[in-house]
C-alpha cells in the first residue's frame, strides 16, 4: 500500500475513536441517577408548621348593623283610565297589549295613526326614528321608538313597544274602548 493510503486510513481510525469516545461520555451524562427521595411530611407536620395570619380587626363589631325598619309603603290606586277611540285605534292597541302567542303584526302606519288619533303628535328624528308627544293636555313625557325595517311591528317588538307605552303612559289592553 502506499504511504499516502496509510496516512488516510491513520486519520479514519483516529476519528473513529474519537467519536466512540464522545459517545460513551454522552451516554454517561444521560444516564438516570434518581434522587435521594425525602422523608414526606404528615399532613398534621404542616398544619402546625403554616403560619397563622394575624387577625388586625377586633373580634367583635364595633358598629352593630342593622336595617332601619321601613314604613309600609301606601299605594293609593288609580282607577284605571278608560280611553275612547275608533276601532281601528283599538284594533292596533289589542293587537299589540295581546298576551296571547299568536299575536298580529301592526304596521307602522296604523301605529302612527292610532297614537295620532289620541292626540300624540309624531316627530321625525331622522333616520327610522320618530319622537311621539302627548297631547298638552296630558302632563306625560314624549316617547322616541325606533320603527322596524320592514314597517311591520311583530313578534318580540310587540312586546317592547307594549312594555314601554305600558310603562310611560300606563296603558293595557283594558284602557282602549271602542266609541
Amino acid at each position: 500500500m502506499s504511504a499516502r493510503a496509510l496516512a488516510a486510513l491513520d486519520d479514519f481510525i483516529s476519528m473513529y475513536a474519537k467519536a466512540k469516545a464522545k459517545l460513551e461520555h454522552a451516554d454517561k451524562k444521560t444516564t438516570y441517577v434518581p434522587f435521594a427521595a425525602k422523608a414526606t411530611s404528615s399532613t398534621d407536620d404542616r398544619v402546625q408548621r403554616r403560619r397563622e395570619k394575624e387577625k388586625t380587626r377586633p373580634l367583635g363589631a364595633i358598629y352593630d348593623i342593622t336595617a332601619a325598619p321601613h314604613p309600609p309603603e301606601i299605594t293609593i290606586s288609580e282607577p284605571p283610565q278608560h280611553i275612547m277611540v275608533k276601532t281601528s285605534t283599538a284594533a292596533v292597541f289589542a293587537i299589540l297589549f295581546s298576551r296571547g302567542e299568536a299575536r298580529g303584526s301592526v304596521a307602522w302606519t296604523d301605529f302612527e295613526a292610532a297614537l295620532a288619533d289620541l292626540g300624540f303628535s309624531v316627530t321625525p328624528k331622522g333616520g327610522s326614528i320618530s319622537t311621539f308627544n302627548p297631547p298638552e293636555s296630558k302632563s306625560a313625557s314624549p316617547i322616541t321608538l325606533h320603527r322596524p325595517h320592514a314597517s311591520e311591528i311583530e313578534g318580540y317588538k310587540l312586546l317592547i313597544f307594549a312594555r314601554r307605552l305600558s310603562r310611560v303612559y300606563g296603558w293595557n289592553a283594558q284602557t282602549f274602548e271602542i266609541a
